[in-house]
């Protein structure tokens, strides 16, 4: 996507993708925004420089695109609950008069550093403790509304809710700010994730083999090591090629990538974090197969097809030999294969 976008881009963004959402509720909306904030906080405490001692976790790219999460989705909140964006950060920022119309998402950013030097806390672990406070704020109000719990007392006006929504906006780039973030591109990122729908659930159909989307072109042919919510932890180095089986790759996926030779899926599309790192490395494997930890039992052979994103159960190590075979034919460009006589053995 090209860059230096307005905001009212990401606004609109918003407006056609919600016509996909499955739920338009304000409540779940915001409980949506929670979990970004939790995973912008785990990348935090995975930080090296915050916890030299944790395992690795996502990847600095991974980190950007949840703080743009966090931002797209509280524009979803501002949405279905018919608050104005902008004037919501007019609020947030203390001039109701501040006109960004036509500008250029960088003002915003450009503003937010400008307020960097009169803020008393920079340290970054900390601002993201504020984006936590005015979330709670949001959820205060919304919990407080009438048409969710009527028997509430009063307890906000409709202009504190939008200052509201509009400090998680204003804080949230300050943190993206303090960790040196590009937080547009943590933004776009967001964006294709959410248009590629990878928040779906995909189901699946067919038991001998399954049918994903492919990362890339690469093949590889081993042992299924079956770990849905990655809580085995990375299996033993070993001459024997094992193919991770997983329900949805989550960052800490990163750490297997030095024990496996390949990663199935259940759910998740080309932008989700498994496929972003794999792409990257050249790694094969596919995405979005619907059932596979179900149907792929531990230690199972199976074949990852890159050229068409199939995932086939092997049941005998005839079949494993044939698989290899016909994925070095592959590689010849539809030539035939030429057979070779076997040789004796010499006793």
């Amino acid at each position: 996507m090209p860059r230096s976008r307005p905001f009212e881009f990401y606004a609109a963004q918003v407006d056609r993708l919600m016509e996909r959402q499955y739920n338009a509720d304000p409540s779940t909306r915001l409980l949506i925004v929670l979990g970004q904030l939790g995973s912008a906080a785990t990348h935090r405490y995975h930080s090296p420089e915050v916890n030299p001692k944790a395992r690795p976790y996502g990847t600095p790219s991974d980190d950007e695109e949840s703080v743009g999460h966090i931002l797209l989705q509280t524009l979803f909140y501002a949405h279905v609950s018919d608050m104005n964006a902008e004037r919501c950060l007019q609020m947030a920022l203390g001039d109701p008069q501040a006109s960004f119309s036509g500008g250029l998402l960088q003002q915003y950013i450009d503003h937010v550093r400008g307020l960097t030097d009169r803020q008393h806390v920079v340290d970054p672990s900390e601002r993201l403790l504020f984006v936590a406070q005015h979330i709670g704020k949001a959820v205060t109000h919304g919990y407080q509304d009438t048409g969710i719990n009527p028997k509430a007392r009063p307890n906000r006006t409709r202009g504190k809710e939008e200052r509201t929504i509009g400090d998680i906006i204003l804080h949230t780039m300050f943190y993206a700010n303090f960790r040196g973030m590009d937080l547009e591109r943590g933004l776009n990122a967001a964006l294709r994730n959410l248009h590629a729908d990878d928040w779906m659930r995909i189901d699946s159909v067919g038991n001998e083999y399954l049918k994903g989307i492919s990362v890339n072109d690469e093949s590889v042919v081993g042992a299924a090591y079956v770990d849905p919510f990655l809580k085995r932890g990375p299996p033993e180095k070993s001459a024997m090629q094992r193919i991770l089986v997983a329900s949805h790759a989550r960052p800490e996926v990163v750490s297997y990538f030095e024990h496996v030779r390949g990663i199935v899926t259940d759910h998740g599309g080309k932008t989700c974090h498994v496929a972003n790192i794999a792409r990257e490395r050249g790694f094969p494997c596919i995405v979005g197969t619907g059932k596979a930890t179900e149907v792929i039992e531990d230690g199972t052979n199976i074949h990852l097809n890159g050229s068409d994103g199939t995932v086939t159960i092997l049941d005998s190590i005839s079949e494993f030999s044939k698989a290899i075979a016909r994925k070095e034919r592959q590689k010849e460009d539809g030539r035939k294969p030429t057979h070779r006589k076997k040789s004796k053995r010499k006793k």
